[in-house]
Order: C-alpha cells, then structure tokens, then sequence
C-alpha cells in the first residue's frame, strides 16, 4: 500500500504503469495458475489422508478466480486514470518553469524523482515547451550519465536535469542552484544529500530548494522535520499541489 502511496504521489503515470503491469502479470497467472514455493511448503504439511490432487486442483482454481477479479478491478482504475484529463502537479511545475525561463532564459535545473515512469512523463512535458531536457537514472552507463552531467553544464538554453536518487550521491552540480524535490523521501537525509549535490565549494548563488508536496497525502507532516533538518543559509520553498480530480459521473 505504501509503495502505491508513493507512486500516486509522483505521478499519474507512475502509477498507472505499474498497476497496469501487475494487470497482465495477473491475467497471464489466471490463465496458467500455480502454486507458489510456500503454498506448496503449506501443502505438504497436511495430513496424509488428504486427497492431494483434488485438494491442489481446488485451490488453483481458487487463485485463477481471484487473480483474474484483481484484474478486472486494476483495469477499471487504469481506465480511471486514463480518464484525468491532466496532472495537476506536473501542471504547476510546467507553468513555474516557463515563469523561471521569462526570468532567466538560461535557468538551469535539477530536479529529483523517484521513479522512471515520472521522470519518462516530465521529459515529454517539459520538452515540449523547449526546455533542454537530460535524464540521469541508475541504469545510465558511466559514460551516459557523464554526458548527461556535462550537456546539462554546457547547455545555453533554459535546461532542466531530470534525476532519481542516482544523482544524489557522487555527483557535483554547483553549476547549478535550482533543485526541484518533485517528490519526497521519507528519509530528510535523502534531501540533504540533494541538496549537497549543488550546495557545494565553488557554488557561486544562493542554493534555492522547491518541495512538491499534496495535502491529502500522509507524507504531509514530513515537511514539518524537513524544515526543522534545514540549515539557515538555504533558501527552501514549498510548493502545494491541489489535489487530482477525475472527471464527474453522469
């Protein structure tokens, strides 16, 4: 539940594509059910009278109907999710960065992600109003991600590097001194190892920090620990994002 927590609080499209995922992996186990390690393990420890096969042959049919209801259901809330007509929290960021680029038309970024199908969704938004856009994920090879760090430096236009926690550790960005916490970890030393990343020797502007957070979400009373985990020399703002409305039934 907590995972699901997470992705909601990313992105529609974050969870939309895992919900989808498990989906078909559940559809593909209703149609050919098996039992798994430590049912067979639960199984084996019956008593010797009972009718194995029989017994065996009931319970997958008992997985195959439960397997294929769960998919039927995240089904139904893929659709609902195709049904949003927008995302409001990538909404905002795409309208704070275009008054970011009136400002400053060669504003560099970096923004923190958890997850790949956010940050998939965030490269197609943001470059479709121009801004140079650069990923920096875990499963980049060394050379990539280099490239990645280096374009991201050198770029002359308004650029924005799109980072899951693979940027928060081992990499200097004091070229830069915008970061974006589009979502938030549940650790605040997460957010300082952010944070280091561009507040750093050699860093020449106030380092200025932007939370995204929702309030219908638990995570909320973090933001409370993250201010108190704050040094005084870094400016942080916080940005609320209305919640995700999905269309009306008629």
């Amino acid at each position: 539940m907590v995972i699901f927590q997470k992705l909601m609080a990313s992105s529609i499209q974050a969870l939309r594509v895992s919900l989808d995922k498990r989906r078909e992996r559940l559809e593909r186990s209703s149609a050919a059910p098996s039992l798994t390690k430590r049912t067979k393990a639960a199984i084996a420890d019956f008593e010797e009278g009972l009718v194995q096969d029989e017994f065996v042959s009931a319970l997958l049919g008992k997985i195959a109907v439960a397997d294929a209801e769960e998919a039927t259901e995240l089904k139904r809330l893929v659709e609902m999710l195709d049904a949003v007509p927008t995302d409001s929290k990538a909404d905002t960021l795409v309208s704070q960065l275009q008054q970011l680029e009136q400002h400053d038309p060669s504003a560099k970024v970096l923004l923190f992600t958890e997850f790949r199908e956010t940050q998939e969704y965030l490269r197609h938004r943001l470059e479709a109003i121009g801004w140079d856009v650069r990923l920096f994920h875990g499963q980049m090879k060394p050379a990539a991600k280099d490239a990645a760090v280096e374009s991201f430096r050198i770029s002359a236009k308004p650029s924005i590097l799109l980072s899951t926690e693979a940027g928060g550790e081992g990499r200097n960005f004091q070229f830069c001194h915008l970061l974006v916490n589009y979502d938030l970890p549940w650790n605040p030393m997460r957010i300082e190892q952010r944070i280091g990343r561009v507040d750093r020797i050699g860093q020449t502007d106030t380092v200025q920090v932007f939370n995204f957070w929702s309030r219908e979400l638990l995570r909320n009373g973090f933001l409370t620990s993250l201010s108190d985990a704050s040094t005084s020399s870094r400016k942080r703002s916080e940005v609320s994002i209305p919640s995700w409305e999905t269309p009306s039934e008629t």
